[in-house]
């Protein structure tokens, strides 16, 4: 058997597991300041509450439903602060939760809005917007997240600013996230 022969012995299945739970151990112990464990209603309750984005997405200045079509489906603006002497960006993102596959999986897809919203006063609006979230539980109270982010940021942005964003944007806005969770705790 070729490629995933090991999947087909019980007995490799285990050993394979066996090394996954060593694995966590590892890394709870490694990094236990950076591995959360919680569960998808906490998640969905945090990313759900667009007022409070402000508490943890990096550099968010202002955020606020637009439109509600039920609690996991919602359109909301969000103002990104920008360094003098660039221009503040606005993104206005349609998010909808997939619950469909739970326990096992959730998918959170944001999308650049296709309702025709007028850009906000010196603003520049961010287009091709599309962000998905993968989220899986390998254990019981212990959520994986995959993130894919994809932008245009709209405007004369300099490269350093790019890179900037780009390296602290995602790190921040999770670490953003994690202290939020902790606090529901």
């Amino acid at each position: 058997v070729k490629g995933l022969g090991y999947c087909y012995d019980l007995k490799d299945i285990m050993t394979y597991y066996e090394l996954y739970i060593k694995m966590m151990q590892l890394w709870q112990s490694l990094y236990s300041d950076q591995i959360y464990e919680l569960n998808y209603e906490k998640l969905t309750a945090v990313i759900s509450d667009v007022d409070g984005m402000t508490d943890w997405v990096y550099k968010s200045s202002s955020c606020e439903v637009l439109q509600s079509y039920d609690s996991l489906d919602f359109l909301y603006c969000v103002i990104t602060d920008m360094p003098w002497p660039m221009t503040d960006r606005e993104s206005v993102i349609h998010l909808q939760f997939q619950t469909d596959s739970l326990p096992e999986s959730m998918t959170i897809i944001g999308t650049e809005a296709e309702e025709p919203i007028a850009p906000g006063a010196d603003l520049v609006r961010v287009s091709d917007y599309k962000a998905t979230w993968k989220v899986t539980m390998p254990e019981k109270d212990l959520l994986s997240i995959e993130y894919i982010l994809e932008l245009d940021p709209g405007g004369g942005i300099t490269p350093w600013m790019a890179n900037l964003m780009i390296e602290k944007g995602p790190y921040e806005t999770f670490k953003g996230l994690s202290e939020k969770l902790k606090a529901l705790d």
